[in-house]
Parts: structure tokens; sequence; C-alpha cells
């Protein structure tokens, strides 16, 4: 009888500790929160941080510091089942992206897609560039424009002449606003600045009525003609030193 009863109080005490033991391991996992990592899709990039995948049906935001693009398959974190904090462990695709030495090209003749230029090529262009632009500044140097308006003549008549250098052609256009006169002994309708002189004598057709100017090294523009009531014009290009 005695023995009868401590093995019913034993087996009492062994369901109850088991009963408690559950009870407390459901308490604790209840409590548990545990962080999942699930696979998702891509679908819209937020800003340069964030994006919004796709993951059973649902859309979710995640944050990123990867350079993700629409359709990446990422593997997505919920630390301690934070679902507000998702974030990207990894994508599918990483190691694609990964720039290896035989990718790595030092011309400027390679066409083959996914290679990428050495940094030294960076050097190349500079200096290819800066050779441009120096040649740019001589060029755009060397482009004068000269606009002399209201040059006297003996009524106070004027004549207006436009004078472009480009390197070292010299093109001149002169022509009077109104009709003019004059006695040339000689007559000199201008001077031209330094850049547009030439170094020996020139010549220009004038019209109107038809006469020759001359074009002196010194810059001064003459005729030995004369106008009565004429509208003077000319064009003349040469080249300089």
């Amino acid at each position: 009888m005695v023995g009868d009863e401590l093995n019913l109080n034993w087996q009492e005490v062994f369901n109850k500790f088991s009963d408690d033991l559950v009870n407390a391991f459901d308490l604790f996992t209840g409590n548990l929160k545990l962080t999942k990592v699930f696979k998702a899709t891509i679908i819209e990039k937020i800003n340069d941080t964030v994006y919004k995948v796709l993951y059973k049906n649902a859309e979710y935001k995640v944050k990123s510091y990867y350079d993700l693009i629409i359709g990446d398959i990422v593997w997505v974190c919920a630390p301690g089942g934070d679902w507000d904090s998702l974030f990207v462990q990894s994508y599918n695709g990483f190691l694609d992206r990964i720039v290896t030495t035989d990718k790595v090209v030092n011309n400027l003749t390679t066409n083959v897609a996914g290679t990428v230029l050495d940094g030294r090529m960076g050097k190349n262009l500079k200096d290819q560039l800066d050779t441009v632009n120096s040649n740019l500044t001589a060029v755009s140097g060397t482009v004068n424009y000269f606009s002399q308006k209201e040059i006297a003549i003996g009524n106070n008549r004027n004549i207006v002449v436009y004078c472009t250098r480009r390197g070292h052609t010299v093109d001149i256009v002169f022509v009077a606003n109104s009709r003019i006169s004059f006695s040339g002994s000689p007559f000199k309708f201008f001077t031209l600045s330094e850049e547009f002189r030439p170094s020996v004598m020139k010549y220009i057709i004038g019209y109107d009525p038809k006469m020759l100017i001359q074009i002196n090294p010194n810059g001064d523009v003459i005729t030995y003609q004369s106008a009565t009531d004429a509208l003077i014009y000319g064009q003349c290009a040469y080249t300089v030193q």
C-alpha cells in the first residue's frame, strides 16, 4: 500500500514537471522574435537607399546599400521579426557586377560590352582634352572683330567698317551709310588697328563709282580718286603674319 502511494506521488510530480516545462517553452517561444530572411523581387527604386520589393504578392519597402535595378532577386532580412526595419542582405547577380581584371582595358579602341577603362585612360583623355582646349583657345585668340563707325570725311558723313580676323586671314567690308563726296589727294577712309594690317600693300576695288582703294602696311586705307555724291562700298580678304 505504501509503495503504491509513493509510485503515485512520483508520477504526479513527473506529470506536473512536464506540464510546467511545456508551459514555460510555449511562453518563451511566444515572446521570442525570430529573425526572418526571405527572397523577394525589386519592383521599384524609391531613392538611392530605399527600394520596394514584392514578396508573396505583397509589397514592402526595404533599405539597401547595394545599387539595385528593377527585377533583381534579393534576400531580405526582417531583424527580430521587425517588418518595419527590412533590409537587403544580398542579391543574385552580385558577383556578376564585380569588375575583374580581365574586364579592365587600357586603350580607347576596345568596344567589347561589359569592359571598363583603366584609370590610366582618364589621364590620357584629360591630356587630349587639354590639348583640344588649348588649340581652341589659340584659335579664339586670333579671332578679332573690329567695328569702326562714323569715320568722318569731308562733308561729315561716314563709312562703316567691319574687319574680321580668323587665324591669319583678314576680311574687310566697308560701306558708306549715305552718299558721300571727297577728293583724293590722297583721301584716307580709315586706319586699321595693328592686328588687321597687312605686311605688304593690298588693294580693294571699290564701287559706285569704281575706284582703286589701297591698304598700306601702316593700316591707312586710302584712295587717290575722287567721288561725288556716291555710295562707296568694297570688300577685301588677305593673309597676315
